[in-house]
């Protein structure tokens, strides 16, 4: 049984493919009550060399995008009767050799 479904999310069309997958796999694996926790993770990228201010803003920005995003797929998910978590994590992603 699945206890937690996490779902790396971009705004692009495969990160909603990959949300709508963890959607119909929550609701046809329930794990202990309800079914499996559900997570969407973005993270909000800071520029590669910037100054402080233009990077705080490039980071506010980023961080309201996603959020209303969020909130988009917070009221798909309640349509279907699943209640997800959201989190914006800033930062870069780390490339792995």
């Amino acid at each position: 049984m699945l206890k937690k479904i996490i779902v790396a999310f971009d705004g692009s069309p495969q990160s909603y493919k990959a949300f709508d997958f963890a959607l119909e796999l929550a609701r046809f694996c329930p794990g202990a009550g309800e079914g499996p926790e559900v997570t969407v993770i973005s993270v909000a990228q800071p520029p590669e060399l910037s100054e402080i201010v233009e990077m705080d803003a490039v980071i506010d920005n980023a961080t309201r995008h996603y959020k209303g995003l969020h909130s988009e797929l917070e009221k798909k998910a309640e349509e279907k009767g699943i209640q997800i978590e959201t989190d914006i994590l800033v930062g870069h992603p780390t490339v792995v050799k």
